[in-house]
């Protein structure tokens, strides 16, 4: 599976603060969860329902530094939220959004676009309970989508902290959205910036580079 420029903004965005506990949902290789390792101290769960998938983020995981504290696991969200024992302190995810008939000669990549295998109603619901009191979700959309999700998010008693506009370019509408949420609290604070990618030589914008720099060792 490719990786992502969602899931590298999104890894790079997301603060893991003191997680001692980490849920990456639908991994597809990894990047996500090693990019948390990276950030953090946490023991790591990554799930995917791709057996392919798994495959290859345990693959990576065996590749890196933090493979003691990595581990993705084959099994439906629904699933692993019946047999889980623990909350998590951070949950993070780059789910399935595209429309069934939006469609790619590769049944993977099929799989993971294919917004029915996990509706946003299905995984506020789970995040829910699966979220610690105090547990920080973070998730990555595209503007529509991200609308319908807030709609479902805020239905179950969650409050967007964060919320980072990503466009191609500055002077462009965003196409992307990455998103902070929590347990509904007291906290009164909704921070909304926007983060361009590209600067106008189209070459990586300086708060790109600042927000990966851990990541690219280019920058």
């Amino acid at each position: 599976m490719k990786v992502s420029t969602d899931s590298i903004l999104l890894g790079a965005l997301c603060e893991a603060n003191n997680a001692k506990h980490i849920l990456d949902i639908g991994t597809g290789c990894g990047i996500l969860s090693l990019m948390m390792a990276q950030k953090s101290k946490a023991i790591i769960t990554a799930i995917d329902v791709d057996g392919a998938s798994i495959e290859e983020a345990n693959d990576n995981f065996k590749r890196s530094s933090w493979y003691d504290r990595l581990q993705a696991i084959k099994v439906d969200l629904g699933t692993f939220s019946e047999q889980s024992s623990i909350t998590y302190d951070l949950i993070v995810t780059n789910p399935p959004y595209f429309d069934q008939s939006v469609t790619s000669p590769d049944r993977r990549r099929n799989v993971a676009r294919n917004a029915n295998l996990l509706t946003f109603e299905t995984l506020a619901a789970i995040v829910k309970r699966l979220l610690a009191p105090n547990g920080d979700f973070w998730i990555v959309l595209p503007v529509s989508e991200f609308q319908k999700f807030s709609l479902t998010a805020t239905y179950h008693l969650f409050s967007c902290l964060q919320r980072i506009n990503i466009c191609h370019h500055a002077d462009e509408f965003p196409v992307l959205v990455v998103s902070h949420w929590r347990h509904t609290t007291n906290e009164s604070v909704h921070r909304i910036r926007t983060m361009a990618v590209y600067d106008r030589e189209n070459q990586f914008s300086e708060d790109f580079k600042a927000a990966t720099s851990d990541f690219y060792p280019q920058f």
